[in-house]
């Protein structure tokens, strides 16, 4: 089996020969262009890489029955030594006298045995003569492959040279070009890197304009919040506890209030322009007369006044729209001041408010001062509402607040 593997691949490595010589003539007469006989080579070159390996390999098949066969020789070496030995001591014990007279001779079972191991010893004999010739072919042809393997991979060295010249020749201009192609694009990289590290630098300084708002911000937070636990509280030990439910309940009132007194203030700005256009058209007319019964007639306070203060009883004609126009004259003039009876009990009622709060808050900044009064005395009081602030809790106390949140 294995000389047949030696002249397939003896065979093969002729093929391989020719198909070389036929590259050699293809590259002579330069019929093909650069990249057809690129293709062919790889080819080639890889078809010759897949018969040096499988020669290899089947180098290394033969080497390993090569020693296979050597230590079975050397075994077979050893048996037929010691069979040969004890051969000749038992042919030298069977030649004695004693075991003649015992009955042990050629006609015996003994006898019988020796024939038996000495045919077997020469049939021995024979196997280890025939592999040893076995041996002696395998290492010729190993030789011979060993032979054809230096050939080859002379050749191979030889043609990867000379592709070797020619793409070096044809290879200058393509280099060229991707290398200018190269220097194009390290440009544009340069570029986009440099513009890069412009938007970076932008971004970090409005990082830190950031980071200082957000600064500001926080120490701002801090210190009104410190101001108004000491305003709502009045206890510098529960300054951390505020009433945010009171403030928004008490911001919803205020602006309930004023969204009221918007409507009053537009709903009064109409009325006035309704009766300030009412009056100048009178006035243009002429003089104001009582007893003319008119629906759009209209007196200020001062038309009022001069007609009661001029005028008496006797002079008013009378008539029944007199009479008429008299009564709604009282009872304007008495729904006026009922209006401002009422603003005025609301104007009170404000000022008490505001005084209980002035008089609350003078009470706590009392408390506050403390011993300190006179100290204190000549501060603002923002100043008085800050007293004992420290801006280095900021980061502290917000961390326990988001603290208290997750809880």
């Amino acid at each position: 089996m294995i000389s047949h593997e030696v002249k397939y691949y003896v065979d093969s490595g002729k093929k391989s020969g020719k198909a070389k010589e036929s590259g050699e003539m293809a590259l002579k007469t330069g019929s093909f262009d650069f990249e057809e006989h690129m293709e062919k080579y790889d080819l080639e070159n890889s078809a010759i890489h897949r018969k040096l390996q499988s020669k290899v390999e089947a180098l290394q098949i033969m080497r390993n029955e090569l020693e296979k066969y050597r230590s079975e020789r050397d075994q077979f070496k050893l048996m037929a030594e010691t069979l040969q030995m004890r051969y000749s001591a038992i042919k030298s014990s069977l030649n004695s006298t004693e075991l003649q007279a015992a009955g042990f001779g050629h006609g015996s079972a003994v006898s019988l045995i020796v024939n038996q191991t000495r045919e077997r010893n020469l049939s021995l004999t024979t196997e280890v003569e025939a592999l040893r010739q076995r041996v002696h072919e395998l290492e010729g042809d190993i030789k011979v492959l060993r032979t054809k393997n230096s050939d080859l991979k002379a050749n191979c060295r030889k043609l990867k040279s000379s592709e070797q010249v020619k793409l070096n020749a044809n290879g200058d201009i393509l280099w060229q070009e991707e290398k200018s192609k190269l220097i194009a694009q390290m440009e544009g990289i340069k570029k986009k890197n440099a513009q890069l590290q412009y938007d970076f630098r932008s971004l970090l300084d409005e990082k830190e304009e950031v980071v200082m708002e957000r600064d500001a911000y926080k120490c701002k937070a801090h210190r009104l919040n410190h101001e108004l636990s000491i305003v709502l509280k009045g206890d510098k030990s529960q300054r951390a506890i505020l009433d945010v439910d009171g403030l928004i309940l008490e911001n919803k009132h205020q602006l309930e209030k004023i969204a009221n007194l918007e409507n009053e203030l537009a709903l009064a700005k109409q009325s006035a322009a309704k009766y300030k256009t009412m009056l100048d058209t009178k006035r243009k007319k002429g003089i104001i007369k009582l007893g003319n019964n008119n629906n759009q007639m209209i007196m200020s306070h001062t038309q009022v006044k001069e007609l009661l203060q001029r005028g008496t009883v006797e002079e008013l004609p009378l008539k029944a729209a007199t009479i008429s126009e008299l009564k709604s004259l009282c009872l304007a003039l008495l729904d006026n001041v009922n209006d401002k009876s009422l603003a005025l009990s609301h104007q009170k009622r404000t000022n008490k408010l505001l005084a209980a709060k002035i008089s609350e808050l003078e009470q706590r900044i009392q408390v506050l001062t403390g011993s300190n009064g006179a100290a204190l005395s000549c501060l603002s009081p923002s100043q008085i509402l800050l007293n004992g602030y420290s801006s280095a809790t900021v980061d502290l106390d917000l961390s326990e607040e988001i603290k208290k949140l997750k809880a």
